[in-house]
């Protein structure tokens, strides 16, 4: 997954959050992407997002055309747009709060 994730921009922090997603979450980012790939998402809704990493593996998804991350929190909402900024597309709706 170390791999997936090194494809992408990430600020220093978010490097920190990714390892400790690799440690803790080991296979479900593959099973995400799996599942949305199977069921032809076309929009995903990141809810409480933190740094993006579900958001941004959205994109390995074909079919997914809009991704809609929201976060609360402020460090981590700045985090998360880091990488979207970087990636430049159209693709993302980045909003800070929480419904």
């Amino acid at each position: 997954m170390r791999a997936l994730f090194k494809r992408f921009a990430w600020s220093e922090p978010s490097t920190g959050r990714n390892e400790l997603t690799c440690r803790y979450e080991p296979f479900q980012p593959f099973l995400f992407v799996k599942l949305a790939a199977a069921a032809e998402c076309n929009t995903i809704f990141d809810i409480g997002a933190n740094i993006g990493a579900y958001s941004i593996l959205s994109t390995r998804v074909p079919t997914v055309e809009t991704v809609h991350a929201f976060e609360i929190e402020e460090a981590a909402f700045a985090e998360l747009r880091y990488p979207i900024t970087i990636f430049q597309t159209t693709m993302f709706f980045v909003l800070p709060i929480a419904y």
